[in-house]
């Protein structure tokens, strides 16, 4: 993985609160050609002992007036964070189905009022599912490569994870215990190498890859390949 990646991965592990994890999402929201970023709990029935998340440098006019209005009743953004475990741009919405003239309201607002024209939005599983999500948004029209877009999947769920975890809500209490082969497919993932590429490389076949790697996302109790590769850099267990 890029040394970029690997230096924020490094920052937000060392950092001591959430604060400090701010400081570091605001360089990366600037090193990814963003503006601002969001760090919030998905809206929908969560255990009463679970403390909601609300990080931003949303303009304060903007949060204000999205509560108020109760925009997320027709937030498109919504219903694909509750769909989809894939993060997504903001220019997505919309493709499968027409936005509603509430949901269309919505994002002009947020670009006329927020001050948000182009976004990228990340959502994070826990254990009962959707859980937390982390978006990034600029002002300007902008899109990200597949390489940025891996390496920011990668940080938003390793960053929400740290605050996670200095609020008191860790994800595990020991590492679980992988083997090479679980280890060394998930470091090849990490690089943004396929099941196929990593058989290759490796000299197996492209199914025992994919099984290697699903008994890794069971392990660290993730929901997909790059939650996985974020929870093993969390606990160290590659590099």
């Amino acid at each position: 993985m890029e040394q970029r990646v690997n230096n924020f991965l490094d920052r937000i592990h060392q950092a001591a609160s959430v604060p400090d994890v701010q400081e570091v999402l605001e360089e990366i929201t600037q090193s990814y050609g963003f503006e601002r970023y969001l760090v919030t709990s998905v809206p929908k029935p969560v255990n009463a002992d679970e403390q909601a998340l609300l990080l931003t440098t949303w303009k304060n006019e903007w949060v204000f007036r999205y509560i108020a209005q109760d925009y997320i009743s027709h937030d498109p953004v919504i219903p694909r964070l509750l769909q989809s475990d894939l993060p997504f741009e903001w220019s997505e919405l919309g493709k499968d189905k027409p936005l509603s003239k509430k949901a269309r309201m919505v994002m002009e607002e947020a670009h006329t009022l927020g001050e948000m024209k182009s976004g990228f939005c990340i959502p994070i599983y826990g254990p009962a599912g959707a859980q937390d999500s982390i978006s990034f948004a600029t002002s300007q029209d902008h899109s990200l490569s597949e390489k940025d877009k891996r390496a920011l999947h990668i940080l938003g769920i390793y960053a929400v994870a740290r605050v996670r975890e200095i609020l008191g809500k860790p994800r595990e209490v020991s590492a679980p215990k992988l083997t090479k082969r679980e280890v060394d497919c998930l470091k090849w993932s990490s690089l943004g190498k396929t099941s196929w590429e990593t058989s290759e490389i490796l000299g197996i076949s492209q199914a025992t890859v994919d099984h290697y790697l699903h008994l890794a996302i069971q392990k660290l109790q993730a929901t997909n390949r790059v939650q996985a590769v974020a929870e093993a850099m969390r606990l160290k267990l590659i590099n």
